[in-house]
């Protein structure tokens, strides 16, 4: 016997275009397992509570539209999580939650080694390492390259910190994500292919592997 699906309900205010990104909030000592955060081609970064239905806040990033979305845990010193968003203008930026500020970690500048994507910068994707890795945020965009970032350190919105570690993908980048036990990125690009790379100790980045998908 099918089961009865629940019923659907809409977040009141919600973004006004299409949403890029989704991921719930870890639950602190001030805060509910129920804020889910969102990215839009609208340019802003929301946070719902999803058992409340209410809109806890909303933030134009400053980046264009928004195109992808990880969240960093708190510190153990510290009760709010760091939201970090890929623009379409290559940036990478963090929203402090806690004092809805928003700073510059990196962005993608376009691959020197693609004609192609030189100019499409778009940072299509984002990952937060965990562990030992814990606050550095991986990246990988339009323009074919994978950063490693440090989301402690920030810059201004007219200057770019040095990424810990960057390597040449062989396409545009549409999907990422991460391996905590084995701390391995996979990284889906165009022409079907797909990237592993492990992170070693010193915050460097291996290509370890490149395949062709069989899908």
């Amino acid at each position: 016997m099918a089961q009865t699906l629940p019923e659907a309900k809409a977040l009141p205010q919600p973004p006004t275009d299409g949403i890029t990104a989704l991921a719930y909030l870890p639950p602190s000592t001030t805060t509910s397992s129920s804020l889910l955060a969102s990215t839009s081609w609208d340019g802003s970064v929301r946070i719902h509570d999803t058992q409340a239905m209410t809109l806890v806040t909303s933030h134009v990033m400053e980046a264009g539209p928004l195109l992808s979305l990880a969240v960093v845990p708190p510190k153990q010193d510290s009760s709010s999580s760091v939201l970090v968003t890929g623009g379409l203008d290559g940036s990478v930026r963090k929203f402090d939650i806690a004092t809805s500020t928003v700073s510059v970690i990196g962005k993608h500048t376009g691959s020197t080694q693609d004609a192609e994507n030189a100019k499409k910068v778009g940072c299509s994707c984002l990952v937060a390492l965990e562990g030992p890795y814990e606050g550095l945020v991986g990246s990988a965009g339009w323009d074919g390259m994978f950063h490693l970032w440090d989301s402690r350190t920030t810059t201004t919105t007219t200057t770019t910190s040095e990424a810990l570690a960057s390597i040449s993908l062989p396409g545009k980048a549409f999907s990422m994500d991460y391996d905590p036990t084995h701390h391995r990125l996979v990284i889906a690009c165009a022409g079907r292919k797909m990237v592993f790379l492990d992170v070693k100790s010193n915050s460097n980045v291996e290509n370890v592997l490149q395949r062709e998908s069989s899908l």
